[in-house]
């Protein structure tokens, strides 16, 4: 038969439609209502035929479930916009959707819901000190739910002079906990799972532990049988690789650690990918993008432009540069001619199987050296720890300032270097709480959040700044992430959109199941002919270069929004405000963006990493091992002319002796400096302007890769680490 569809298609999000228009040309045995408020089972889904209609499935799930969940936000509500409804959290839901991203292998989004619902259970089983979420079920009521006793006198309660009440209320009560036990041991099933799929093996064995000695009515075989019970989309493809396969695997890997001495991994790695429901990552090869960037661009860097550059992939011979990057060369393809010359000439030769399209910074006239050529103040900075030794908008160190340059938050007295960069702070991210003010519960009120006056509730500017980590370089990235959340609140912009974070690449991959549903629409729901060949390029198995760590990329932001939500009800995790601006999966998207392009500098004091910030239009010059610019950390990010290249050796290939000694022909050098010219003059005009993003005077091209992958997402390409990787290879 073939399978119904009912519903109306326009009800649901674009990426959606195409998929819902082929689930009824195939004969599939089931039914699926688009408008219904129940989501598709994994059983039903797992039915159909292909791993497409399986994909288109999954995301159908994912947003019925998600849609659900915002909706309890509205039950009760008093329709102030300030949090509506009782402010619960469903466990049942929250664990369902977690369950579908792990089938989709979203590993990383699983664990985050997953990490929830089983918090929501310690909340039943420990008490409310474990947490200010509330757990509830879809009607908004006390979660679990039980069905009340009897007492046989038709009072539901059985509250009576006999003592049968207390008895009724004593076998409730071990209901409930029954309840929760249960559902925590499938949280802890997700969670393990997750885990080991992450590589985060140290946290898997602490939830695989408290999985085995947790106290519910199932025996060692059958907790054996549950844990191994894992099904995903791409369960049979790449070769086993991939879903079924990729899991045996991590249980091996933590197995071989175990052997070898107990020595398991405390940080993973996820993929970095634009999730198919991400309507937020821009079209960066546009016309109006380019503009947009070359408008900020005049101010902070005049003699600069933005144009597309065509770069190496960090991984080569794997992908084809219309799958890498979002389709940037689809984009770059599309790109108005008449503002970007830069585009024809790209299209002339096109890029190859081992290149893609990015957005670059070139010079609009000759610079010479050591001109500064850009100079941008931003405030996505993150400090630790919080103090008056350093500037909370630009991170500027204070000592240097003068004391009438100063300025100092006249509610919480956070120092700022200038009367610019308090203005700055005070319109897009701490809106200053001048009258002391402070809720009952005593936190900042509604409309300064991030201002706890002279007295009020600091939790949130403590949170990721202890001064006895031992992760500082990763606080640094949550705080990163915590500044892009008060800037969305302050600006009400969606973080995604925000001018300093729209822009930045994260490095994606195609995300798994991205093109799943898309494919639909030429593949009519059948496999396409060389699906096998290219099911690496489509994004099936992305490799996982995003460093993760479960404290900063859930525990701590979930202690974030636990706090903003005393102030702003409505970011209480899982409200319909922050289902669509601070979900999970853009928690994820943030922490791939900032990976790639924020920078780190040590204290002076300690050695450890102390600052870190974002500079937009600093961070679009591309990296290479061989800049044409230098800069230096500051409070106001600047870009400088090198006064002279680096000195490395490289093989000719065409006459000369092979390892001569000379300053390398690397991307973006002036046509002043040939190959026999020992000076240096300068970028000339229309020349890519090439940034350095490590220790570029490190001679061992595998050190500065190592030092690089976690930033670029792979292995540089620049053309000084490839001629040394190639000399290296013909020793």
């Amino acid at each position: 038969m073939k399978g119904e569809f009912s519903g109306h298609a326009e009800n649901v999000p674009k990426y959606l439609q195409p998929g819902f228009a082929r689930l009824g040309e195939n004969d599939i045995d089931i039914k699926i209502d688009i408008d219904s408020e129940t989501a598709p089972s994994l059983e039903e889904i797992k039915r159909l035929p292909t791993r497409q209609l399986r994909t288109a499935g999954l995301l159908l799930a994912r947003h019925v479930i998600t849609r659900q969940l915002a909706a309890i936000d509205c039950v009760g509500g008093d329709g102030d916009g300030r949090g509506n409804g009782r402010g619960g959290l469903c466990p049942e839901l929250i664990l369902q959707r977690a369950v579908v991203y792990e089938a989709l292998g979203y590993s990383e989004l699983a664990l985050a819901d997953a990490y929830v619902s089983y918090t929501l259970c310690e909340v039943v089983l420990e008490g409310g000190d474990v947490s200010d979420l509330e757990p509830v079920t879809v009607e908004g009521e006390d979660w679990p739910a039980v069905v009340a006793c009897s007492t046989g006198n038709g009072d539901a309660e059985g509250e009576g002079e006999d003592g049968d009440g207390d008895g009724d209320e004593g076998e409730i009560d071990r209901e409930r906990t029954q309840l929760a036990l249960r559902h925590k041991y499938r949280s802890l099933i997700l969670l393990a799972r997750s885990a080991l799929i992450l590589g985060c093996q140290h946290q898997a064995k602490i939830w695989i532990d408290e999985l085995l000695s947790l106290e519910v009515e199932v025996s060692l075989e059958e907790k054996t049988s549950d844990f191994c019970n894992f099904w995903s989309v791409d369960d049979g493809e790449e070769g086993g690789l991939a879903g079924i396969g990729m899991f045996r695997a991590a249980v091996g890997q933590i197995r071989r650690n175990y052997s070898m001495g107990d020595k398991r991994n405390l940080f993973g790695s996820s993929s970095r990918v634009v999730y198919p429901w991400n309507e937020h990552e821009p079209d960066r090869m546009s016309k109006e993008s380019l503009d947009e960037i070359n408008a900020h661009l005049r101010m902070a860097a005049p003699d600069l432009e933005v144009e597309i550059s065509v770069l190496p992939n960090l991984v080569p011979n794997t992908t084809s540069s219309a799958q890498v990057k979002g389709t940037d060369a689809d984009r770059a393809a599309d790109t108005d001619t008449d503002t970007d010359e830069r585009a024809d000439k790209l299209d002339a030769s096109g890029p190859t199987a081992e290149s893609s399209s990015q957005l670059g910074l070139y010079a609009k006239k000759d610079l010479a050296p050591g001109a500064t050529i850009l100079e941008e103040r931003s405030v996505l900075t993150a400090i630790r720890p919080h103090g008056e030794a350093l500037c909370d908008a630009c991170a500027a160190d204070m000592e240097a300032i003068p004391q009438e340059a100063r300025r100092h938050c006249p509610g919480c007295n956070i120092p700022f270097c200038s009367e610019a960069c308090y203005d700055l702070a005070t319109t897009t991210y701490h809106a200053v709480n001048e009258e002391d003010e402070e809720t009952d519960e005593g936190y900042p009120p509604y409309e300064t959040p991030f201002c706890p006056g002279s007295s009020g509730n600091e939790d949130l500017h403590t949170l990721g700044r202890a001064e006895s980590s031992t992760t500082p370089e990763w606080d640094l990235y949550f705080l990163l992430l915590s500044r892009t959340m008060q800037m969305a609140e302050t600006q009400r912009f969606h973080p995604l959109d925000l001018f300093e974070v729209k822009y930045l690449w994260g490095d994606f991959s195609p995300a798994p199941g991205a093109h799943g549903s898309m494919d639909l629409v030429t593949s009519g729901g059948k496999e396409n002919e060389n699906e096998n060949e290219n099911r690496g390029a489509s994004g099936r198995m992305p490799s996982r270069t995003l460093p993760y760590s479960v404290r900063h990329h859930v525990e701590l932001p979930l202690q974030w929004f636990e706090v903003l939500m005393h102030s702003r009800p409505e970011c209480r995790p899982y409200s319909k405000h922050w289902l669509e601006k601070y979900d999970w999966w853009i928690v994820q998207t943030l922490f791939a963006k900032f990976r790639g392009v924020a920078d780190a500098q040590q204290s002076t004091w300690t050695g450890k990493p102390e600052v870190a910030a974002v500079h937009p239009l600093w961070c679009l010059a591309n990296h290479s091992c061989d800049p044409n610019v230098t800069w230096k950390s500051s409070g106001v990010r600047d870009l400088t002319v090198v006064s002279e290249r680096v000195q490395w050796r490289r093989s000719r290939t065409e006459g000369g002796e092979k390892g001569e000694e000379e300053r390398g022909e690397g991307e973006g050098e002036g046509e002043g400096e040939g190959e026999g010219e020992g000076e240096w003059k300068g970028i000339k005009a229309g020349e890519e302007i090439w940034n350095h993003y490590t220790d570029i005077h490190e001679t061992d091209f595998r050190e500065r890769r190592a030092r690089l992958n976690a930033v670029l997402g792979g292995e540089c390409r620049c053309e000084r680490c490839s001629a040394e990787e190639a000399m290296a290879m013909v020793r």
